[in-house]
């Protein structure tokens, strides 16, 4: 599998010492059972694949359905297409878009263009998601400045992580913080923004043991999504990394590829191994 051999790669980079018959026993053994859900990848896309249809078609069919009940249904179809079909989810954005200038909805107005944002992102469209997200004007509810706060905070966390150049790189950093505190400040605690934002700034400062046990704690929360958890474990596969534990940095990116596989998640910085 094309998986198993880029982990396999992707464990030799990270300790050039070692041969591929020297990789853990344990590692091996996790390798092989990604090896082996991947393989069932197509099972979960279809799924997902049953869902969008029927959102589709309830699209399709409700030519009577007003502006705002128009919306909801693309909003959900929005929820499903993000990180699988980036381009869909980018065209479904832009119907909400229509349909909240029509509604001349502020609040919805918002909530389209941050989920345009965040597909941009979600893409790896830099550029495009900084000329987006400049056009927020009016952030009208708390909920917005929560998904915003966290768009802007994982923005400049990309960039920071995609430039190693001081000026840059400390500029970004700096930002990333400024957001990072606005988001702990608004957002509910046991909520996944917030969760998430305290564990990378926490790694990010150098206390990557205290993120990794709250981490831990969280993640064992059965409301948590399959999306959901596999952003957790790439975040814990970093702070192990920080650490110098290359095993478990390569075991929690297993996990989330592992939580991709069952979300049917596409563009995930876990799938890039």
């Amino acid at each position: 599998m094309k998986q198993h051999i880029l982990i396999l790669f992707f464990w030799l980079s990270i300790c050039p010492g070692l041969y591929a018959d020297e990789i853990p026993a344990h590692l091996l053994k996790e390798i092989k059972a990604t090896e082996k859900n991947y393989c069932r990848r197509k099972v979960f896309d279809a799924l997902k694949s049953e869902r969008i249809d029927s959102l589709k078609r309830a699209l399709l069919q409700n030519n009577s359905a007003t502006n705002e009940e128009q919306y909801a249904l693309n909003k959900q179809l929005f929820k499903e297409l993000y990180s699988f079909k980036s381009h869909e989810a980018f065209n479904t954005v832009r119907q909400m878009e229509m349909l909240a200038d029509r509604m001349e909805s502020a609040e919805k107005q918002t909530e389209a263009l941050l989920c345009k944002v965040d597909v941009l992102l979600c893409a790896g469209l830099f550029n495009e998601a900084f000329e987006a997200v400049s056009q927020v004007v009016i952030i009208p509810s708390s909920g917005l400045k929560v998904y915003y706060y966290s768009l802007m905070t994982r923005l400049y966390g990309d960039l920071m992580a995609y430039n190693d150049v001081p000026h840059y790189n400390h500029n970004y950093r700096r930002l990333n913080h400024l957001y990072a505190d606005s988001v702990l400040q608004i957002a509910d605690k046991n909520s996944v923004d917030y969760q998430m934002v305290q564990a990378l700034k926490m790694i990010d400062a150098g206390q990557a043991e205290k993120a990794l046990s709250q981490c831990k704690e969280f993640i064992k929360r059965p409301e948590i999504s399959e999306h959901e958890k596999a952003m957790i474990y790439s975040c814990m596969a970093w702070g192990y990394r920080l650490l110098g534990d290359m095993e478990k940095q390569v075991s929690y990116l297993l996990k989330s590829i592992e939580s991709d596989i069952r979300s049917s998640t596409y563009e995930t910085t876990s799938g890039r191994l």
